[in-house]
């Protein structure tokens, strides 16, 4: 499982998901529209199953976004 979350410079989320399958597309989840170029932090709560049980790593880091459109 998976609680992945990515936050602009502000600090206000473009994108969650605690889908395993689900890989963000450079989109703002509430708008639909496409994420200005920038720099973007992500936390991501992973849980991973080992011999004690089921045990909890807390992940986090940029992401920059880049834009493949040269008029942008």
């Amino acid at each position: 499982e998976i609680d992945l979350v990515i936050y602009d410079r502000w600090g206000g989320i473009v994108f969650e998901t605690k889908d395993l399958g689900v890989f963000w597309n450079g989109k703002n989840i509430n708008s639909g529209q496409i994420c200005s170029d920038g720099v973007y932090y992500y936390t991501c709560l992973v849980s991973e199953i080992h011999l004690k049980g089921l045990e909890y790593r807390k992940l986090g880091g940029f992401v920059h976004l880049l834009s493949q459109d040269p008029t942008r």
